[in-house]
């Protein structure tokens, strides 16, 4: 059985490490740890500990084991990458804050993709989550007709690994169009 770690580690630390290291260091442990626990017999008034928190401490425990230096350059890296994201942002929306002609408006939205996908790929490398960011608005280079733009990071877990427009299309586009017809 594994010790419990004595320091307190950020969540978004241990999403990173656990996204890294998890299927070469962190499950054959896991594995051996619940073959542990199911084979323990249980006390009347106790329940079984769900396999997340088994899963949790065993992550906790490896990265506590890891050498100081690798726990600090490990907790820096999300901090450098939200560093270079806000750089970026604010370098993109140096333009106008709201375009009213169509040039600056379409040179703008030229602009989006290089904003909000690094955007929202740090929002799910940072939660560990998929997500899909929908806008909705005229485009000027389709005589201003509105449409959405998306921005998807991170896929489902599981044999097939799909984004939510992947996943489940009609409700994607049942969105999709719910977000248009409100813009």
């Amino acid at each position: 059985m594994l010790s419990k770690p004595s320091a307190i580690l950020s969540a978004h630390t241990l999403q990173l490490y656990s996204r890294k290291y998890y299927k070469e260091c962190c499950r054959p442990i896991f594995n051996k740890e619940w073959a542990e626990v199911k084979a323990r017999p249980l006390l009347s008034d106790k329940k079984q500990p769900h396999p997340f928190n088994i899963c949790i401490t065993v992550i906790k425990c490896l990265f506590a084991a890891e050498s100081p230096e690798f726990r600090a350059e490990l907790e820096k890296e999300p901090l450098e990458n939200l560093q270079e994201l806000k750089e970026k942002v604010k370098a993109a929306s140096d333009g106008p804050i709201n375009p009213t002609d169509p040039a600056s408006q379409q040179q703008s939205l030229n602009q989006a993709y290089s904003t909000l996908q690094p955007l929202v790929d740090q929002v799910a490398r940072k939660y560990g989550f998929v997500a899909t960011l929908l806008l909705a608005g005229p485009i000027p280079e389709w005589s201003g007709a509105v449409h959405a733009l998306c921005f998807h990071s991170g896929k489902t877990i599981g044999l097939i690994k799909q984004n939510w427009q992947q996943y489940n299309a009609d409700r994607f586009d049942q969105a999709t169009k719910s977000l248009i017809g409100f813009a």
